[in-house]
């Protein structure tokens, strides 16, 4: 179900139009001003003690994370990452019908909720994922995402949204709370402090890394990665997906080329590697451990993963299957 929600979720944005150059939506200070506006809604309370703490934590994060983001949330825009979206991508808003996963109810009547970075889509429904106790599935999501997206580059607004995202649904709550009473209020009002709660957590990163798979063909290091991806949290990059996506063909498509050959020639497999190393690169610098799941038997290939990692100041580690290959 998560795969398919995000080929779906994907799919709408390929086809979506982009914002207009000029139109202000999705800059920075519409970003900005959204996620302020959620923050100063939650601070007219009421709040409990700890809550008011969080509040104030989460304004310093975001005072201190917006000026560096900011130049990235602009040339997003600028570059077609904009897009009309769904604009309320949170889990209730997600079904089941006929054996597929059915997205609905997305904003139509204001604009600017909807016309927004496709990351915001992403990171709504990641982070309520994760909400629901479900971090595996959250990043599953995230990874099937990515590799029929390729927005790598997206993976350095992640958090921001993701944040924003979970102060969305704790402000809705809030309102929620002050149209009810009795029990109903106090499920709300429960409700609004978990994903504050939830908030909080995402805007305390995790330690970053580098991973690279080491292997023949054929030796697990998919599934491997895979297993990884949903049990730690990390953003995986596969050399076949991105392999593909250089010669304009989809994720599971064939290549139909021979070893050596076609998309396995000298050149190719330089270009790889370099998208490789460009997608670890955002990955990382948005704050998150990544693998890359390739053979990596050249040294000289595993030699600039690891360059690569001691510039960023990330701890670096190779997963090597003994059983069918050795460094060397």
């Amino acid at each position: 179900d998560i795969d398919d929600v995000a080929a779906q979720v994907a799919s709408l944005h390929a086809h979506a139009a982009a914002a207009p150059p000029g139109s202000g939506l999705g800059s920075a200070v519409q970003v900005r001003a959204a996620l302020q506006a959620c923050l100063d809604g939650l601070r007219a309370g009421p709040n409990t003690p700890a809550e008011d703490e969080q509040l104030l934590a989460l304004g310093l994060w975001a005072g201190h994370a917006y000026p560096a983001l900011a130049p990235v949330f602009e040339r997003r825009a600028a570059s077609g990452r904009v897009r009309e979206g769904h604009g309320d991508l949170h889990l209730g808003n997600v079904a089941r019908e006929q054996g597929h996963a059915l997205v609905f109810d997305g904003i139509e009547f204001n604009p600017a909720y909807r016309w927004i970075d496709v990351m915001s889509d992403v990171a709504f429904l990641a982070m309520d994922l994760q909400a629901q106790g479900l971090p595996g599935l959250a990043w599953r999501f995230i990874d099937a995402y990515l590799q029929h997206s390729g927005d790598h580059d997206g993976l350095r607004v992640l958090r921001f949204y993701a944040v924003y995202r979970a102060l969305v649904r704790a402000r809705v709550a809030r309102l929620r709370a002050a149209q009810a009473g009795g029990e109903p209020r106090a499920r709300a009002l429960a409700s609004a402090a978990h994903y504050l709660r939830v908030a909080c957590t995402l805007a305390r990163p995790g330690p970053r890394a580098l991973l690279i798979t080491h292997g023949l063909a054929g030796s697990g290091k998919s599934t491997l990665s895979q297993a990884l991806v949903a049990w730690g949290g990390a953003v995986r990059v596969r050399a076949d997906v991105e392999r593909k996506r250089l010669a304009g063909l989809a994720p599971l498509a064939s290549s139909r080329s021979l070893p050596g050959a076609g998309l396995y020639d000298a050149a190719m497999n330089v270009r790889t590697l370099a998208q490789l190393l460009a997608a670890a690169r955002a990955a990382l610098e948005g704050g998150w451990p990544v693998i890359l799941d390739a053979c990596f038997l050249r040294r000289a290939d595993r030699e600039a993963a690891a360059a690569l990692a001691t510039e960023l100041g990330v701890p670096f580690v190779i997963l090597a299957d003994r059983k069918s290959t050795r460094l060397n």
